[in-house]
């Protein structure tokens, strides 16, 4: 892998979790000001998008979203597609599912 590869990869997860952090942090000052809030499903993006970390560090900081037992679980499926995205497009991950695949006996 390339210095540069890996310096842009570097700088994409701490924007993404920086910016994981700032909507966190931006919907819990809503929530308190009964302002327009940023939806559930975007705060789940984040996740899917790589900016799990700072999601549950900022639930926990904030403690914002920290009780609701159906947006964590929402969170928690983010995270795990996030992490099945990274192995479908990884390449030894992709190589050893398509060997066994190919291994497999047909029905």
């Amino acid at each position: 892998m390339s210095s540069t590869l890996v310096k842009v990869a570097a700088g994409s997860l701490v924007a993404v979790n920086g910016g994981t952090a700032g909507l966190f942090w931006y919907d819990k000052n809503q929530a308190q000001g009964k302002g327009w809030r940023v939806s559930e499903n975007a705060l789940c993006m984040t996740a899917l998008f790589g900016g799990w970390p700072a999601g549950y560090l900022s639930m926990q900081t904030f403690r914002h979203k920290s009780v609701k037992k159906s947006f964590q679980d929402k969170y928690a499926a983010a995270t795990c597609a996030s992490f099945l995205w990274l192995g479908a497009f990884h390449p030894t991950a992709r190589a050893r599912l398509l060997e066994a695949w190919q291994k497999s006996p047909p029905r």
